[in-house]
């Protein structure tokens, strides 16, 4: 909760645009922008339960029971998830999915920039500045939700550099 308050008060407090990009489409962002948010609202939730330790809900019960995402991105967490148990039930996959990699900031991340015409959106670690992350976003039955995050329906060309 301490780390949510954080994030919410560095939200509150900051009024500066974000970097921007040269690539065709990409904008700056506004830190209200609204259409975008549910990238930052997404990956800070994920956040708040993995910081939970013992009380964090497994990853496929997570994401099975989050609202931000499409069916397509549950079911394909879900399937990774099961199947790399199968294959190693000792260690599972070797990273987190959705973040991509095996550390993660755990003071949140705000939004860095997004291109409207591919709905990639990239966020950035508030303190872990290095920590950028890849969320595709889509617009389904007037919904903006979260199709895409780390390696889940993300194509590798598209996914932030590590």
């Amino acid at each position: 909760m301490k780390h949510f308050i954080y994030v919410a008060l560095f939200a509150c407090l900051t009024n500066t645009v974000m970097a921007t990009a040269t690539l065709s489409g990409i904008k700056s962002i506004p830190p209200q922008e609204k259409r975008y948010q549910v990238a930052v609202d997404f990956v800070n939730a994920y956040i708040q339960n993995c910081n939970n330790l013992n009380k964090s809900e497994e990853i496929r019960a997570w994401v099975k029971n989050n609202s931000m995402v499409t069916d397509s991105f549950k079911k394909e967490v879900i399937a990774m998830v099961t199947q790399a148990w199968k294959d190693d039930p000792e260690l599972g996959l070797d990273a987190d999915p959705i973040f991509d990699a095996q550390d993660f900031p755990e003071e949140g991340v705000k939004l860095l920039q997004y291109n409207e015409n591919t709905g990639y959106v990239e966020v950035q670690g508030i303190q872990w500045t290095d920590f950028k992350l890849t969320v595709k976003v889509i617009t389904q039955n007037g919904k903006i939700l979260v199709d895409g995050c780390g390696i889940i329906n993300i194509p590798e060309s598209e996914r932030s550099a590590r």
